[in-house]
């Protein structure tokens, strides 16, 4: 019982203060690097594909192995990040991979159980979607730190991500206003049925 109390508070502000900061943070303006050798848009197209690929995995071996499997990818995009030259385009799109490879491991450790692993995945993808410029990532970013709100019974938090979300990206669907509703009347009563 402490380990779920202790989760339901750092879910609290420490879930929500991340997205506000998202929200209000700019893009940066250049983050071309001069680190290494030079990296071709090419590169990033197979090092998404391969992202993809590991997205499907998820229904064929489930999230703990696929877990391992996109941290190393994703170990692989980061050392990209690091260690290669790249021209701000090319940039953007690394930050992005890695922004997505983290809202999947963030997406893994949910499914698995394990929700503060989840939480610092996700909090980590806001900052990579921020990097690339990625309003879309970043509020789908923040949809899934809604749901994971709301699945633990912070209702008023996985309002606040998800209205969040829908002002950062407006193609965002908008739950907010049925979960609005649940957090200040409880959830949905089930009308009985009577039998004839």
């Amino acid at each position: 019982m402490m380990h779920r109390r202790m989760l339901l508070t750092l879910l609290g502000s420490a879930l929500t203060a991340p997205a506000h900061e998202w929200l209000i943070a700019q893009p940066p303006q250049d983050i071309a690097s001069t680190a290494g050798r030079p990296l071709s848009g090419e590169v990033v197209d197979h090092l998404d594909a391969v992202t993809a690929s590991l997205r499907r995995m998820d229904d064929h071996l489930g999230s703990g192995q696929t877990l391992g499997l996109v941290r190393q990818h994703l170990g692989t995009v980061v050392g990209v990040l690091r260690e290669r030259s790249y021209t701000d385009t090319v940039g953007r799109r690394l930050h992005a991979t890695a922004g997505e490879l983290l809202r999947l491991a963030g997406w893994l450790s949910f499914d698995d159980g394990h929700h503060t692993q989840a939480q610092r995945f996700w909090i980590a993808a806001l900052y990579q979607a921020n990097a690339a410029g990625d309003r879309g990532l970043g509020a789908n970013i923040l949809g899934f730190m809604s749901c994971q709100a709301k699945d633990l019974g912070q209702l008023r938090q996985a309002v606040t991500l998800a209205e969040t979300a829908r002002a950062s990206y407006p193609a965002t669907p908008l739950r907010a206003r049925r979960w609005r509703r649940s957090s200040t009347y409880g959830p949905p009563r089930r009308t009985p049925t009577i039998a004839r």
